[in-house]
């Protein structure tokens, strides 16, 4: 996954491309009134990192994202939160660089880390958020115990990613028994396939995101980037796959 951010982040100006993951359509075209105008464009994505958070303090916290890509979940708590601190640690260094060039903003920092190791002390941050990560994870186990070991008593993960798909070399019953027995306490389970399928179908979508930055150089790549994303979408909609929301709560 190194390897294709890296080929991903050739010839993109630090701010293009800010999300990759699938994105989150309201229900109701009036339901993204509370986004501003000038970030409409990334309205599915902004909606899924609200919809994953959703049930969570944020007011005068340190948060981490897990997986932070090339920064625009840091950059929507950012601007749509009042948390104290926000972290992202994603391990390929190009989106570190991209990210730490265009967001500047004080209250954000990023580093470059492993979701199985993270650089980070113990009882350090009070939310973890990790969207559409997991699933590059070889050793899931061990990036729950991580989060658990950075998190501080009372504090939470937000997650969400694709679930049992099958072109992944995953056992997912033994990741979901992962998920279930880590220590830490499930508060919310919700699946929110529908509304991530319903935003893979968008014209202004991720998969129109990818067309507008296709050049010469890199069109052969995101052309299979946006026919992964049909392919998800596929799945989706033959239940072959399901997207799922947790929040977990550190006892």
């Amino acid at each position: 996954m190194k390897e294709l951010y890296r080929r991903v982040s050739e010839g993109l100006a630090p701010g293009d491309l800010p999300f990759m993951n699938y994105g989150y359509a309201e229900p109701r075209a009036g339901n993204y009134d509370w986004i501003r105008p000038e970030d409409r464009h990334h309205k599915y994505h902004f909606s899924l990192a609200r919809r994953v958070l959703n049930g969570i303090v944020l007011h005068g916290k340190a948060v981490l994202e897990v997986g932070s890509g090339r920064g625009g979940n840091c950059d929507y708590l950012a601007r749509y939160s009042d948390a104290a601190s926000i972290r992202g640690v994603e391990p390929c260094w190009e989106n570190v660089a991209a990210a730490s060039h265009a967001l500047t903003r004080h209250r954000i920092r990023f580093v470059c880390g492993d979701a199985a190791s993270l650089p980070f002390a113990d009882n350090t941050f009070d939310v973890v958020l990790n969207i559409e990560s997991s699933h590059c994870y070889p050793d899931f186990a061990a990036f729950l115990a991580e989060v658990r070991r950075v998190l501080r008593p009372g504090g939470a993960l937000a997650y969400a990613d694709i679930w049992f798909l099958n072109t992944l070399p995953y056992d997912w019953p033994a990741r979901l028994r992962a998920l279930e027995s880590c220590d830490l306490r499930i508060e919310q389970e919700e699946d929110i396939s529908e509304a991530v399928f319903e935003a893979l179908k968008q014209e202004d979508g991720l998969s129109g995101t990818l067309r507008q930055l296709e050049g010469d150089a890199n069109r052969e790549l995101f052309s299979q980037l946006r026919r992964g994303n049909e392919a998800i979408r596929l799945h989706l909609a033959a239940a072959q796959c399901r997207y799922r929301r947790w929040i977990l709560r550190h006892p």
